[in-house]
């Protein structure tokens, strides 16, 4: 088995960069979904209600410094750390604390999404426990429930066989795609090494409307999500496609990283080739 790809989301619900490496710390893979475009409620806009949201690229040009793209938007670069306003932003109406990303940022972001919304950074007050996590130094960002999500290629490639069109696995937002597996035996792992770093699964990952979006184009599609509620992993045959995890240490992996597994049957960290 191994890493197939890595990615982060530098803003929640829009665009996510492959990268060959990944600083984990407690929050998953560094600066992944630091930020989140909000309402002037405070409250998350996402894919879900405004698909196109999936056309912007936010691009990481320096540590501190971000660009944003869209078509038919001028090209937009930010300063992480410029000064802002502490704001409230909130996560499944979950109030926390964070640091609005100014004017010209939200005039763009209004202008393309149609709507008056704001950019919401987290800061250093921000603090989110990883629900259902036996290891209370994970913290989560401003993803929806958990700080990693891990997907198998080998799950796609059988989601694919059952549709009449096929998608990409972008349209599951991972952070590590692994690859050398067999289709869906993922639901059986408690835990999964990759380099230094073990990564405790903290339940499997519920699927929405946003894998309706094709990540290219915003257009939109609900077979894939019908398909999976077929597949019945789980009991209750609600659509689930890959893991949520937590990692239960920090530090750098990538995709040469080796991989192991472990499974309530093994006992113990069982390597796979």
């Amino acid at each position: 088995m191994r890493v197939k790809n890595l990615i982060y989301y530098p803003i929640k619900s829009c665009k996510g960069t492959e990268i060959d490496s990944a600083q984990i710390d407690p929050r998953g893979i560094e600066n992944d979904r630091s930020l989140m475009v909000i309402a002037e409620d405070g409250s998350s806009i996402t894919q879900r209600e405004f698909p196109k949201m999936s056309l912007i690229e936010p691009l990481m040009v320096e540590q501190t410094k971000l660009q944003l793209l869209a078509p038919d938007m001028p090209r937009l670069e930010i300063d992480l750390l410029a000064g802002g306003d502490e704001i409230t932003a909130r996560v499944w109406k979950q109030p926390y604390r964070a640091v609005d990303q100014g004017e010209e940022v939200s005039r763009w972001l209004s202008d393309y999404l149609g709507i008056q919304a704001r950019l919401a950074r987290i800061g250093t007050a921000f603090e989110r426990v990883v629900p259902f996590a036996t290891d209370k130094t994970a913290q989560v960002s401003f993803a929806d429930h958990f700080p990693v999500v891990i997907t198998t290629q080998e799950a796609l490639d059988h989601l694919n066989s059952k549709l009449t069109k096929s998608v990409q696995m972008s349209r599951y937002r991972p952070n590590i795609v692994l690859e050398g597996s067999i289709a869906f035996e993922e639901y059986a792992w408690t835990h999964i090494q990759i380099g230094p770093v073990l990564f405790e699964i903290t339940r499997v990952c519920d699927r929405c409307s946003v894998t309706t979006v094709d990540q290219e184009s915003a257009s939109t599609s609900c077979e894939s999500l019908s398909v999976l509620s077929t597949f019945k992993v789980v009991p209750d045959s609600r659509p689930v496609f890959g893991l949520h995890a937590a990692p239960s240490n920090f530090g750098k992996i990538s995709v040469t990283s080796p991989v192991s597994v472990y499974t309530l049957e093994s006992d113990k960290l069982q390597e796979s080739s």
